[in-house]
């Protein structure tokens, strides 16, 4: 064994640090590291090296377990699971197909023609189903819809004509007024008209202002006319036709008119609005009256459905254009004379009837002479 003495180990520790430093400067350039730093880098770099190492082999193990369970399960268990899989998309394409495509399709393109505004069509769909029930209920939701859209038309256009009618009635009384007024104007200053033509001329004008004035009380009641709800209520046929023939013998005893009730017997009860049958009732006798020459018949007949009532009278009836019109606002016939009456007698009683869920008819009798027949639903 040679000894070497201590300065010879401390220059060979030295020329190994010095080494040590060149290896650095090469393998790891711009790095300034002592005998410290460089072991403690040096682990970090063996550490990531380990960790990658280790990361590799585990992928490896999932890998080489992977296929060792594709081995166990064989290729025919593989094939089976593919074909279950596509088993189930067939069969739920299918059950798309059958059950949901058809409904889908009615809904969707049942919503793109509500949306704009054509309700024209109907949902048909044979399903009793959940689907068949929503297929179902959107056709009823549809129905609803269409026929508020046509009420509500109906109502519009009803009220044009009611507005188009009081306007044209209402120019012949303004007309005759601005000629009375023109006529004061031209002649007072000048004195040319005597005292009583004053007076005649000023009283006419107050007559055709309180003309105006009833057309605009007929207007008001229309309208309250049309936002009426109707209210049945049960009432005994019996009481009925007793307030029936009290009335008749009032109102056509002040004209000198005979009257017959033509009724059926034991009837029951009915469901109907008793305030809406009455106004009906006294706007049928009323026009009766005034174009009788002297006999007013009147049937009351109920069934489980109507409630019908008749008013038959002895006049000349109605022509060709009066049973077209005659129901018609502010309308007045051929054989109307030139009083306060404004044709809206029936033009009510067809209001009141649809109201009530029916209808006002008009008609002439086998030997002459009208005949209004107005039907309410019994609501009973």
């Amino acid at each position: 064994m040679v000894l070497m003495p201590k300065k010879g180990n401390q220059i060979m520790d030295e020329s190994l640090s010095k080494i040590r430093h060149e290896r650095s400067k090469r393998d790891f350039p711009g790095l300034r590291l002592d005998e410290g730093e460089y072991v403690e880098f040096f682990f970090k770099r063996a550490k990531v090296c380990l960790y990658a190492i280790l990361g590799g082999v585990f992928f490896g193990l999932v890998i080489i377990l992977f296929g060792f369970l594709l081995v166990l399960l064989g290729q025919s268990m593989i094939d089976d699971m593919g074909r279950n899989f596509m088993f189930i998309i067939l069969a739920a394409l299918l059950f798309y197909r059958l059950k949901l495509k058809k409904p889908f399709d009615l809904l969707g393109e049942a919503s793109k023609r509500i949306a704009d505004n054509d309700l024209d069509f109907h949902i048909e769909y044979d399903g009793y189903d959940e689907l068949g029930r929503l297929c179902s209920a959107f056709e009823t939701m549809r129905s609803s819809v269409q026929q508020n859209n046509i009420t509500m038309w109906r109502s519009i256009e009803e009220r044009k004509r009611v507005n188009s009618a009081f306007a044209h009635d209402m120019r012949t009384p303004v007309t005759v007024m601005k000629g009375y007024a023109d006529m004061l104007q031209n002649y007072m200053p000048e004195q040319k008209l005597s005292r009583e033509k004053e007076i005649q001329t000023v009283s006419k004008i107050r007559n055709h202002i309180g003309r105006l004035e009833q057309y605009i009380e007929s207007m008001s009641a229309i309208q309250k006319l049309e936002d009426l709800e109707v209210s049945p209520t049960f009432i005994d046929m019996s009481a009925l036709i007793s307030e029936i023939k009290e009335s008749a013998s009032i109102i056509c005893g002040e004209n000198g008119k005979h009257f017959s009730v033509d009724t059926i017997e034991n009837a029951g009860a009915v469901s109907i609005d008793r305030n809406v049958l009455l106004q009906i009732y006294e706007n049928l006798v009323a026009n009766a009256v005034r174009f009788s020459q002297s006999e007013i018949c009147i049937e009351l007949k109920a069934d489980a459905n109507n409630i019908s009532l008749c008013v038959r009278d002895d006049g000349q009836g109605f022509s060709n254009e009066e049973l077209t019109n005659a129901t018609k606002p502010y309308y007045k016939g051929e054989n109307t004379s030139a009083d306060m009456h404004f044709g809206l007698g029936l033009y009510i009683c067809n209001l009141l009837c649809k109201k009530h869920g029916g209808a006002c008819t008009l008609s002439n009798g086998e030997n002459g002479g009208a005949v209004v027949t107005a039907t309410l639903k019994n609501y009973s």
